[in-house]
């Protein structure tokens, strides 16, 4: 499954990383989207390493932003909003590497058999509360089925088993991620 082509995402990682520059006021120019984009994605995440080490991961599901924009926010929330990390600090720039993940709509699962490690990346949701994950995680920790899971319930903030409950809806989505060199 093919969202967007190669030289697309290359080009949301540049443009991510302008986005970056921009808001720290590294780089004084005008952060111009990469074009033509697709007009609908079912999301869109971006990763922030340092020397390899998480750093701040924020995406959108769903918005009714555009693809470029959903990156421009995503890229300064995940540097600046994720509650898991403190702010970047501007003299990180240099260490950080961004990867830009392109969701498909996501889809309801109702057989958990359908759910596949490596392709599939998860979003529970119960008690007015949602957990994603995204495809890499599950692959990056070895991960089982039951176990991600799981782990999608408790970046959720709930009880692990959550899944199980008839009252907790289960989606599926897929990914297609471009990391800078």
């Amino acid at each position: 499954m093919r969202l967007i082509t190669r030289t697309v995402g290359e080009g949301l990682v540049s443009f991510a990383r302008r986005c970056l520059e921009s808001h720290f006021g590294s780089k004084a120019s005008a952060v111009l989207a990469p074009g033509p984009l697709p007009d609908r994605v079912g999301g869109v995440f971006v990763t922030v390493r340092r020397d390899g080490a998480l750093r701040g991961c924020v995406g959108f599901v769903g918005t009714r932003m555009t693809l470029a924009e959903s990156v421009r926010r995503a890229t300064i929330a995940a540097v600046s909003e994720d509650p898991r990390f403190a702010p970047v600090d501007p003299t990180e720039i240099d260490r950080l590497t961004l990867t830009v993940s392109v969701l498909s709509p996501p889809t309801r699962v109702s057989d958990l058999e359908d759910i596949s490690i490596g392709r599939d990346g998860l979003i529970v949701e119960a008690e007015q509360r949602r957990g994603l994950l995204l495809p890499a995680v599950a692959v990056e920790r070895g991960w089982d089925r039951a176990t991600f899971l799981a782990e999608t319930c408790r970046k959720a903030g709930l009880p692990t088993d959550c899944w199980a409950a008839s009252t907790t809806s289960i989606w599926r989505f897929q990914a297609e991620s471009f990391e800078e060199n």
